[in-house]
């Protein structure tokens, strides 16, 4: 809850600047805090296409809108005129491919849970890259993500050690 992405607008750090040295997703898959941790609820994706970064920009290496905007925004309504995640996936992976050659988020508008649903309390895909259950394996039988919201710990305790 440090750097709002409005507060960001008026003058502290820019995902530009982000690129420019801040933790990569890749050093954040190591066990770094992810974006999600940062901005609990504060973004959503509505008002950046007011005129703030855009995620052709974040597809330069920050993490996803979907990581930043734990409850707010499903991928359903990003599809209503917000860059969707499919036209993410022609600059980067999405989330869920980087976790592990998984599902694409377009897959998963098709009746598997949101990137939204999971932000509100489960393990990040962050934290699945580092070696967490993955979705498919999820999906064979595991405890769902639902199950996993009633008692698993946040990722923000996980960061913490």
């Amino acid at each position: 809850s440090e750097n709002y992405d409005t507060a960001k607008a008026s003058g502290e750090k820019s995902d530009t600047a982000k690129a420019s040295g801040e933790k990569s997703d890749t050093a954040k898959a190591s066990g770094e805090k992810s974006d999600t941790d940062k901005v609990p609820s504060e973004k959503y994706d509505t008002a950046k296409a007011s005129g703030e970064k855009s995620d052709t920009a974040k597809a330069s290496g920050e993490k996803s809108d979907t990581d930043k905007v734990p409850r707010e925004k499903s991928d359903t309504a990003k599809a209503s005129g917000e860059k969707s995640d499919t036209a993410k996936a022609s600059g980067e992976k999405s989330d869920t491919a980087k976790a592990s050659g998984e599902k694409s988020d377009t897959a998963k508008a098709s009746g598997e849970k949101s990137d939204t649903a999971k932000a509100s309390g489960e393990k990040s895909d962050t934290a699945k890259a580092s070696g967490e259950k993955s979705d498919t394996a999820k999906a064979s039988g595991e405890k769902s993500d639902t199950a996993k919201a009633s008692g698993e710990k946040y990722d923000t305790a996980k960061a913490s050690g």
